[in-house]
C-alpha cells in the first residue's frame, strides 16, 4: 500500500492490496468451526462493518487439500497441486504442460541450489546476457553499416547521372557535403 503513493498531487486512490498466506498446518482447529480449504478475510471494525475493502487476506490451509492429480480439474486445483507436491516431484507432470507453470518449475529450481550454486547460476545468466546483448548490437552495427554503404552507393550513382543535388538530397538523405565530397570515379569504393 505505502508503495502506492505518489509524490506531488495525488488523488489517493489505492489498487487493492492482496496478502496470500499458505499454511501447512491447519489454521482452524476448533471442532465448533468448520474448516475452509480457503479463507478469505477482511478487516472489519466493532460493528462488524468491513473497514477497509481494498486490504484482503486469504489463508490457503494446504492439508485440506486432498485431490490427486487425475482429479484436477481447475486452474486453482492444478495451483494448489503443485504448492503442495512441488518438494516431491521429481519431474513436471504432463498436465503442468503451460508456460505459466514452465516459468514456476523454474524459479523453484532455482530457490532449491545452495548459495554458492544460486551465485554460479546467477553469473552465468548475466554472461549469458551480456552475449546475446553483444551479438544484437554487433547486427544493429552491421546493418547500420550496411544502410549506410547503400546510402553512399546510391548516392554516388544519382550523381554520376548528374541528378541535381537537391533531389539526390531528398531521396538519399545525404547532405551536401557529403555528395559534393563523392568521387563519381571511384564507383566501388568500399
Amino acid at each position: 500500500i505505502v508503495n502506492q503513493g505518489l509524490q506531488g498531487d495525488w488523488d489517493y486512490k489505492l489498487k487493492a492490496v492482496y496478502f496470500i498466506v499458505i499454511l501447512d498446518f491447519l489454521y482452524d482447529k476448533d471442532p465448533n468451526t468448520e474448516s475452509f480449504l480457503i479463507r478469505e478475510v477482511s478487516l472489519k471494525d466493532q460493528i462488524c462493518s468491513e473497514f477497509y475493502n481494498k486490504l484482503h487476506f486469504i489463508y490457503i490451509q494446504m492439508p485440506l487439500f486432498t485431490k490427486t492429480e487425475s482429479e484436477l480439474v481447475t486452474r486453482l486445483d492444478k495451483w494448489l497441486y503443485f504448492l503442495k507436491n512441488l518438494p516431491s516431484l521429481d519431474k513436471i507432470p504432463a498436465m503442468f504442460d503451460e508456460r505459466i507453470f514452465d516459468k514456476a518449475f523454474h524459479t523453484a529450481e532455482i530457490a532449491a541450489m545452495s548459495e554458492p550454486e544460486r551465485e554460479i547460476y546467477q553469473q552465468n545468466l548475466d554472461n549469458y546476457r551480456t552475449y546475446l546483448t553483444t551479438l544484437e548490437t554487433a547486427k544493429l552495427t552491421g546493418e547500420a553499416r550496411g544502410e549506410v554503404k547503400r546510402q553512399l552507393e546510391i548516392t554516388r550513382n544519382l550523381k554520376s547521372l548528374n541528378v541535381n543535388n537537391d533531389v539526390i538530397m531528398k531521396t538519399t538523405g545525404s547532405s551536401l557535403e557529403e555528395i559534393e565530397n563523392i568521387d563519381v570515379n571511384d564507383l566501388y569504393e568500399k
